[in-house]
């Protein structure tokens, strides 16, 4: 029950980051910061909370297992264990929490909480002094507790349909915790990623409006990054990978490519890339819009013979079945059969939607 309660919770979470991008367009957000530039929680700190860690914790030792988000490759790295673990008492953040949540891990069978309690303050034990370790469990009781509560209590609040209710409920999981563990542990312990999820949020607001031009995204962009990072603000914005920055600045200007030229979208996409990339790269994607462009260009050409040889009354269904397999195999080549399977997914799907809309009716 412990386990579906707080992975219920966890599910929650993983949900407003993937459903974000679907909400309603709004005005400006209209909560004060939960954690701002001064708040004392830096990018790093929110950097090294997102990076996957694991826990091994046995009668030989304490050990972390790290990698960067980005990479399937681990570094293993052994630590002495009563030091270690002691500054998760000494000094806690990001890591006691993820500490606390291996340990909800390791011992998610128990059969009630006590039971739960007692397997962790015997492990903790064998690792540190008595003191040390009541110090440790007293505070992961509490913590889990909290967490147990929470489940609880947000399994009757609304599910989010827009950007401000996701930060709403943002907060609201936030101030709970904060009510419940006090505003200094629940700060230290949560912080690092509520500011990482308050960040995503807002920016992702600002970045899917269709109703801004590029100018004032980038200026709205620009503001909250002074406002959450302060000095840091410049660094937020090179942390991407050059072809992710690409790929957002054509979102951020997508209003004004639905009112270019075919021409001017070029040349503007053009120059984005020239301040991305170097001269190689550049070339390189040229060719593959060049290719595209040769595709699309070869697949408009074969719909137009298709409809002329489906709209020609002297030919009967097996001679129209004939001809377009036979143009099929002269436009495409090698890839005729590809193509093939293509339109048979394509027309599938859409008999599908069709059948599905006479269901609905």
């Amino acid at each position: 029950m412990i386990r579906k309660r707080i992975f219920a919770l966890a599910g929650l979470l993983v949900l407003l980051a993937l459903v974000l991008v679907f909400f309603e367009r709004e005005s400006n957000l209209t909560n004060d910061y939960v954690f701002e530039a001064n708040s004392g929680i830096t990018l790093k700190d929110v950097n090294k909370a997102r990076k996957p860690v694991t826990f091994n914790m046995s009668d030989q030792g304490f050990y972390i297992e790290e990698r960067s988000p980005n990479s399937d490759k681990k570094k293993a790295v052994e630590v002495p264990s009563a030091p270690r673990i002691a500054g998760f008492v000494s000094n806690i953040d990001y890591q006691t929490l993820k500490f606390f949540r291996y340990l909800h891990r390791l011992y998610a069978k128990s059969g009630n909480l006590e039971d739960h309690l007692d397997f962790v303050s015997k492990r903790l034990k064998q690792q540190l002094p008595p003191d040390e370790a009541e110090k440790l469990l007293k505070i992961y009781r509490e913590y889990l507790q909290c967490e147990i509560d929470l489940a609880a209590e947000s399994a009757h609040w609304a599910p989010p349909g827009s950007f401000q209710e996701v930060l709403d409920l943002l907060i609201k999981h936030h101030e709970f915790r904060r009510r419940i563990l006090g505003v200094e542990l629940a700060d230290a312990l949560f912080g690092a990623e509520v500011k990482s999820k308050e960040y995503a949020v807002r920016r992702s607001k600002i970045l899917v409006d269709d109703d801004l031009y590029g100018a004032e995204k980038e200026l709205l962009l620009e503001k909250l990054n002074d406002d959450m990072w302060g000095d840091e603000a410049t660094r937020v914005e090179q942390k991407p990978t050059a072809y992710n920055r690409y790929r957002e600045k054509l979102q951020i200007y997508s209003r004004d490519f639905n009112e270019l030229s075919d021409d001017e979208k070029s040349e503007k996409i053009n120059e984005f890339r020239e301040s991305f990339f170097s001269e190689e790269v550049v070339q390189r994607l040229e060719a593959v819009d060049s290719q595209i462009a040769s595709e699309k260009a070869t697949e408009e050409k074969y719909f137009q013979d298709q409809a002329a040889i489906l709209n020609d009354s002297e030919l009967t269904a097996e001679e129209k079945t004939e001809a377009v397999f036979a143009l099929q195999n002269e436009t495409f080549g090698d890839q005729a059969e590809s193509f093939r399977r293509r339109e048979a997914i394509r027309k599938g799907l859409e008999a599908l939607k069709t059948q599905s809309k006479s269901v609905q009716k």
